[in-house]
């Protein structure tokens, strides 16, 4: 009887694992996602600046030659 209820709690707690695992993976997948997404923003953001700050300074050399 002791070994069937210990191989019981060795499975309950293989199962258990098994679920915890699946959650952070699928947790995980999620934050990198997350994670691309931002970059890709950032890197859009950044670009956009970029060319602002371009813009801004050919629009001072245009108004300092006028």
């Amino acid at each position: 009887m002791a070994d069937m209820n210990k191989s019981h709690f060795s499975t309950m707690l293989e199962s258990i694992k098994e679920d915890h695992v699946a959650a952070l993976r699928a947790h995980t997948k999620d934050a990198e996602e997350k994670l691309q997404a931002m970059r890709l923003e950032h890197d859009a953001m950044s670009e956009r600046a970029r060319r602002e700050v371009e813009t801004a300074k050919a629009e001072l050399e245009v108004s300092c030659v006028a």
